[in-house]
This record gives C-alpha cells, sequence and structure tokens, in this order.
C-alpha cells in the first residue's frame, strides 16, 4: 500500500513547470494499525468474558476512560469515578494506602498486588485483592 503526497509548482499565469512527489510505503504502518486494533477487540471481548473486576488506570493511579466492570460493582458513573473519584468506592481507611501502594509498584516497575474493602453498589463491602495486568 502506498501513500502519495504531490505539490505543483505553477508559473506567473498558472501554468505547471512541475509536479515533486513522494511516495512512502504505508504496508506495515497500516498492517501494525490492524494488528493493534485486532488487538483491542480481543482485549474488550476478555474484559467482557471474566467475572473479576478489570480496569485501567494512569502510571499517577488515575482511572481514565470507560471503567465498564469498575462501574457496574461499584454503582459509580463514568464522571463519579474519573481521576481519583475511585477512591471514594474504597473504604476509607483503606483509600490512601491503596494510592500509595500503587504509586510505589509503579514507581519500583512490579506488579501492583493490594487488598482493600471496596463498597459495592448495593451498598455493602467486599474484599477485593487487585493484581492488575502490568
Amino acid at each position: 500500500m502506498v501513500e502519495d503526497h504531490a505539490v505543483a509548482h505553477c508559473d506567473e499565469k498558472g501554468g505547471i513547470l512541475r509536479v515533486v512527489g513522494i511516495a512512502f510505503d504505508v504496508t506495515s504502518r497500516r498492517q501494525a494499525e490492524e494488528a493493534l486494533q485486532l488487538s483491542g477487540l480481543r482485549f474488550q471481548t476478555a474484559l467482557q468474558a471474566v467475572s473479576d473486576l478489570v480496569w485501567t488506570n494512569s502510571p499517577s493511579g488515575e482511572m481514565e476512560g470507560l471503567q465498564p466492570m469498575w462501574g457496574a460493582f461499584t454503582g459509580q458513573s463514568y464522571d463519579d469515578y474519573q481521576g481519583y473519584g475511585w477512591s471514594k468506592a474504597i473504604h476509607p481507611e483503606d483509600a490512601q494506602p491503596t494510592i500509595g501502594a500503587w504509586k510505589q509498584a509503579v514507581a519500583e516497575r512490579r506488579l501492583f498486588v493490594f487488598e482493600h474493602r471496596v463498597r459495592r453498589r448495593d451498598g455493602f463491602g467486599a474484599s477485593a485483592r487487585f493484581a492488575p495486568f502490568r
């Protein structure tokens, strides 16, 4: 697959003097984009198939993007759990230690494994041991 770009150079009357063009072979880029899209679809399918909570956070510990499993479990809306809003569903005694443990795991580039209490959407608590993807 080739992507072309060209610019026409004209004289004062608008006549074309020359055309300068360049062509890029974008085959490998397109294949990589298709593979990435397929990988994303597989990941979303896997997320929907598991009964555990799966979510994604930024390195600083802030939730970013749509987190359907988290929302379904906690009852938090998208706006509720953005940034550190997710920590409002964590038991108050566990919220700051959870954030601290996340930041330490990221700084040390190690797997985050931490157990804390999470409030379910029905108001009852649940103990959770999280070991998300690296």
